[in-house]
């Protein structure tokens, strides 16, 4: 019973570290297509950067 919980919640938590990879990188990828456009993203994709090493 404790094993089957325990199994659970090592896929969930799997599956939350890889939707929030997902969300990052799409979130990288409008940022580098606004770099072009506009330099001051670049401020912003430092800091998520930044925020992201943070969080590993």
């Amino acid at each position: 019973m404790l094993s089957a919980m325990y199994q659970t919640i090592l896929c969930l938590t799997r599956w939350f570290q890889i939707s929030a990879l997902h969300n990052m990188k799409k979130r990288l990828q409008t940022f580098l297509r606004n770099i072009i456009q506009k330099p001051y993203e670049l401020q912003k994709l430092e800091n998520l950067l930044f925020m992201s090493t943070l969080m590993f």
